[in-house]
């Protein structure tokens, strides 16, 4: 019973949803970090305010793209 209440909960679907978007920041940090090294504050930072709606492009653009499209695409060039 308490499980469907919370299964069904607005609240917890928002609960839900940011942390798929935490998991998906720190997951496009490690790959830049894999490939370019460590990153700039800055850069950690863009990364921290992107919306949840980008971070797919953009962990496929760490995976193969250059650092300066990267940077280019969080609007730090």
């Amino acid at each position: 019973m308490l499980e469907d209440i919370i299964r069904e909960s607005s609240l917890a679907e928002e609960f839900r949803d940011e942390g798929i978007v935490v998991g998906m920041r720190d997951g496009l940090r490690v790959v830049l970090e894999t490939r370019f090294g460590p990153l700039d504050e800055k850069m950690l930072a863009a990364i921290q305010q992107l919306p949840g709606a980008d971070l797919h492009e953009l962990i496929a653009l760490s995976a193969k793209g250059t650092l300066e499209e990267v940077r280019q695409r969080l609007g730090l060039s």
